[in-house]
């Protein structure tokens, strides 16, 4: 048996309040974080030997996450950055911004095409959503994007193994 489907049927039989449901919510999205922060600390002193094996893609070393294969990480990216924004989850908007630019890390070190597609997804999500809700946040989310993006931009532009890395990314994405 699926052991999604076993921890499901716990949880519908344990978890009565919605403040519980949460804080499993909670758990697993700091799980999901480490996994990210894992693949940063890989890329900044080498591979974990107990982790599945790295690859290459365009040249680039392809880390692994704890959560199982070199793919996982492109299905959770959304899940974390979502979760990350979700006020009932996280209220300090200095650690949205933490999980913002660990999950993008993360997302170009993994090199996994699905993650940096779900990333597009989930940015362009939380705008519709803010954008529904309270105009005044999706015009600073908009704004704070807009000054994020700049400033990446200018540091692609003057480092070249930058650029080539995003290229990797962006041509083996699209």
């Amino acid at each position: 048996m699926d052991l999604a489907v076993i921890i499901s049927f716990i949880f519908f039989c344990v978890l009565k309040k919605e403040e519980e449901f949460r804080m499993i919510l909670k758990i697993i999205f700091i799980c999901f974080l480490i996994a990210c922060l894992m693949v940063l600390y890989q890329s900044i002193f080498g591979p974990f030997s107990w982790l599945s094996d790295t690859h290459l893609r365009g040249g680039f070393i392809r880390y692994a996450s704890p959560l199982g294969s070199l793919t996982i990480l492109g299905s959770i990216v959304c899940y974390i950055l979502i979760w990350g924004f979700d006020n009932k989850i996280n209220k300090s908007n200095i650690f949205k911004l933490f999980v913002f630019l660990i999950v993008l890390t993360a997302t170009a070190l993994s090199l996994t095409k699905s993650a940096v597609v779900l990333l597009i997804i989930s940015i362009l999500l939380l705008l519709f959503v803010s954008l529904v809700r309270d105009f005044r946040s999706f015009i600073n989310l908009l704004l704070a994007l807009s000054i994020f993006s700049s400033i990446v931009m200018i540091i692609i532009v003057n480092n070249d193994y930058v650029l080539n890395y995003i290229n990797t990314v962006l041509n083996f994405t699209f």
